[in-house]
């Protein structure tokens, strides 16, 4: 049984990290693994149904910001130079300049308590061929902004990394919804041993013992009993029922002579 026990190991391998991976793989999601709960920022997502960008403004150095979470801003400028254009994520214009300041990204972290979305890999920083503007955004819970959240603007650093805050009902902690149940997961890996058992034993019975026809299914005794049993069971049904209907037919048959009878001795009264 060495070849079944092989496959049931594979099949369990490859489903268990499947299932991990699947709800791990969750874009714009954060899980904090202290507490289980998690956040779910797909709702700030802009796309050309639900509006475009999201705008900033810093008023003190008069520069407009466009940024769009876990997707690429909506443009026509096509004159950021050095940055693949159907990836950013957030833009800034400064005068008749636009610079690019991170690519989009979908993963959302916590830290602390605070739930931040990093974009990377923007345009060239002033002076420096090496580093690259980035964005960072923090998101703050607030139960009662879900619309319109209020956007900050904090800070830059030397041109090259900005900071915002996000002020949303999205940022708020849920309990983490699990994609299967315990039981559920119990339930397919008790599936899958089973079907792995019967073709794996399908296999040895009919390459060790040359077993053919239904000889090659496990226990096939088994299912023969279960077979038999239910025939059994149904000629018995069957049977009675028969006997049902003959009585009927019979006790009917009773009422007809007994007519017969009636009449007769009718005929026999009248003459």
């Amino acid at each position: 049984m060495n070849l079944s026990r092989t496959i049931l190991y594979f099949i369990i391998f490859m489903i268990i990290p499947g299932i991990a991976i699947e709800e791990a793989n969750i874009s714009c999601t954060a899980v904090n693994h202290k507490t289980n709960e998690h956040v779910d920022l797909q709702k700030l997502r802009k796309t050309e149904k639900n509006g475009y960008n999201w705008e900033v403004k810093d008023e003190e150095n008069k520069i407009d910001f466009k940024i769009n979470i876990c997707a690429p801003i909506m443009m026509n400028d096509t004159s950021i130079e050095g940055v693949n254009l159907e990836r950013v994520g957030a833009i800034y214009v400064e005068g008749n300049e636009t610079f690019s300041i991170g690519e989009m990204s979908s993963n959302v972290y916590f830290q602390g308590e605070k739930v931040v979305l990093q974009y990377k890999n923007g345009s060239l920083c002033p002076g420096n061929t090496t580093f690259r503007k980035s964005s960072t955004i923090s998101f703050i819970c607030n139960p009662r902004i879900y619309d319109k959240p209020v956007i900050f603007f904090v800070a830059e650093a030397d041109k090259c990394a900005y900071f915002f805050e996000w002020h949303t009902a999205y940022a708020c902690t849920k309990a983490k919804e699990h994609l299967f149940g315990p039981g559920t997961i119990f339930g397919i890996i008790l599936l899958v041993t089973l079907i792995v058992y019967c073709i794996g034993s399908c296999i040895y019975r009919n390459t060790t013992i040359y077993a053919t026809g239904w000889r090659q299914i496990p226990r096939h005794g088994v299912f023969f009993t279960i077979k038999d049993t239910a025939s059994n069971l149904f000629t018995s049904l069957f049977s009675k029922l028969n006997i049902f209907k003959f009585m009927q037919s019979d006790y009917s048959y009773i009422g007809d002579i007994d007519e017969e009878n009636r009449l007769i001795d009718e005929v026999f009264v009248n003459n």
